[in-house]
């Protein structure tokens, strides 16, 4: 995934859809990015598998607020990170490092669990985004 051009809300909106939400297009034609546990309140003709907007139609579409602010808030990227499986952590780690700045054969000294450590939500989210699952 490429993330250089992506905003604030388009990463946010990216780590909420890797995290289980959907896309839903009401009976209006309306998207609507839901939480897995909202997804049941909607008429079944409006849930549709595989079912996204095209790159054009989300251009401006805004995070809804229910969406943590991922790229701003610490506590966010941890509930985020806690969700991946050991294999998966242990990318995400490896990639947090590197978005981090630090390189072989410092990644897992007391250099890399520093980086780790002092790393901001926006280095997190964008470790998140790069990050294989």
């Amino acid at each position: 995934m490429n993330i250089t051009n992506l905003t604030d809300d388009q990463k946010r909106i990216a780590i909420a859809e890797a995290l289980g939400s959907k896309w839903i297009k009401d009976g209006f034609g309306e998207w609507h990015l839901r939480r897995p546990d909202q997804i049941a309140k909607f008429k079944p003709e409006w849930v549709k598998e595989n079912s996204n907007p095209s790159p054009e139609e989300k251009e401006g579409f805004r995070a809804p607020r229910w969406v943590p602010d991922y790229v701003n808030d610490l506590n966010a990227m941890a509930d985020a990170s806690h969700t991946l499986s050991d294999d998966a952590f242990e990318n995400y780690l490896g990639v947090l490092q590197s978005v981090c700045g630090i390189k072989p054969p410092h990644l897992w000294g007391v250099d890399g669990m520093l980086a780790i450590g002092r790393s901001t939500a926006h280095q997190q989210a964008n470790a998140f985004l790069l990050s294989p699952r």
